[in-house]
């Protein structure tokens, strides 16, 4: 069976498709593609066109060509798309590309999560929003305490606090929440300035995997394919509420198995086998 990419939803990691990753059964070769800025080492792209020109660099270490075989998740599915753009657009080919649940969101006037700063000041600003959350969240905790019970419960919180300074790699936890705030940040930037071009060239066919709930189609917004792709176009709708509801749980069954079934289809225009 050919390889299975899975570009990641706004969070910029894989882990929500690990319930559909499983259905898929091992016999599906899968490669998941994970964005910069997870481990902090790195500042998180915030152009959905450069994320799309690192992925596709990636992909082509495990295979060097084409057809190529793409699924996209939410603010992954508009990642997908822009990768598959710009592999057709240097004469590649790819027999499949599968979009989840597409956010139409994109392009907007205002970007409220745009930062003209160094990467410094906006981990910083991150770290303060961070903290800001964990103190709301500490004091509802505190709701319904007497005085005691709540100065009981800053002295925990405080040797708590107190001992993870002795103890070596105590803040990993801490350090993950900032670099996948910094990530979201970044991702939700790069999707509000995003404009979606129209795709050409050898491209099987574009398949969309979406949510049964009409209220979330209705809020999300229709996208206009034919507008931007003028080949074999196939809608799908399947249980759940949204994307992540469609590929966990009991929905991610018959998302895979449908995806199998797609996948090994020879739709007209299919590029496999060339």
């Amino acid at each position: 069976m050919p390889p299975l990419y899975f570009v990641p939803g706004v969070f910029g990691n894989v882990v929500g498709y690990a319930d559909l990753v499983r259905e898929l059964g091992p016999e599906q070769p899968i490669y998941g593609l994970q964005s910069i800025g997870l481990n902090g080492h790195a500042e998180p792209f915030d152009s959905i066109a450069a994320m799309a020109s690192f992925y596709v660099r990636e992909l082509r270490v495990f295979q060097p060509s084409g057809p190529y075989h793409i699924v996209g998740v939410c603010f992954g599915a508009t990642v997908a798309y822009e990768m598959v753009r710009q592999l057709l657009a240097t004469g590649e080919t790819v027999a499949f590309l599968g979009l989840i649940s597409p956010t139409a969101h994109e392009a907007a006037e205002g970007d409220e999560h745009a930062l003209n700063a160094p990467r410094v000041v906006k981990r910083a600003l991150a770290f303060g929003n961070l903290i800001r959350e964990r103190l709301r969240m500490y004091l509802a905790d505190m709701r319904g305490l007497g005085l005691r019970g709540r100065l009981g419960y800053l002295l925990r919180k405080t040797r708590s606090l107190g001992g993870t300074a002795v103890r070596p790699h105590a803040f990993r936890g801490t350090l993950r929440e900032l670099n996948q705030i910094e990530v979201y940040r970044a991702n939700v930037h790069a999707l509000d300035t995003f404009v979606r071009l129209p795709i050409e060239g050898r491209l099987g066919t574009l398949e969309i995997f979406d949510a049964a709930d009409a209220q979330a189609l209705k809020e999300r917004g229709p996208i206009n394919w034919e507008s931007y792709w003028r080949g074999p176009i196939t809608l799908h709708v399947l249980a759940g509420h949204d994307s992540g509801d469609m590929i966990s749980g009991a929905n991610a069954r018959p998302m895979a198995q449908l995806l199998i079934e797609r996948l090994r289809a020879k739709p007209a225009g299919s590029l496999d086998g060339e």
